[in-house]
């Protein structure tokens, strides 16, 4: 392996890995909105494969088409990485006691904060919880407001 610093290069590589990052985060967003039913291991795994595939057929040179190659990619990293996840999780104890145990935690992200989901600090009533004069319900909800 050589090793040689080449301007072009390094600006194409710096490109899929922005893009990686925006498919990370982007497919984390759509997956937040989808219905539940996209969050099966055998789903979030087919379209890991599917942003793989896609992003490596993808022929071309210049920003955008790398700025898509990472995109896909990051969307074929987390969904593969949350399939994987969701597969290898239930079968780890809950208490990690052994250190191997630890690092297996960490890895399938039992323990990791970016697996922390996200948890609305303003929680709308939803229709049943309002009246007949579009005033919210005492009786179900006590509200202060400072």
């Amino acid at each position: 392996m050589k090793l040689k610093f080449n301007k072009n290069s390094m600006q194409d590589t710096a490109t899929v890995g922005v893009g990686t990052i925006a498919g990370t985060y982007g497919s984390r967003a759509l997956m937040a909105i989808a219905p539940s039913e996209f969050n099966e291991p055998l789903i979030r795994g087919v379209l890991g494969i599917g942003g793989f595939a896609v992003g490596g057929a993808l022929q071309g040179k210049g920003l955008g088409v790398n700025l898509v190659k990472g995109f896909l990619m990051g969307v074929g990293l987390d969904n593969t990485l949350g399939a994987v996840n969701e597969l290898v999780a239930p079968s780890l104890p809950a208490d990690s006691g052994t250190q191997s145990q630890k690092i297996m935690r960490a890895m399938f992200g039992m323990n990791s904060p970016g697996e922390i989901k996200y948890t609305p600090t303003l929680m709308i009533p939803d229709a049943s919880s309002w009246g007949e004069n579009a005033q919210l319900s005492e009786q179900k909800f006590n509200f202060k407001v400072a």
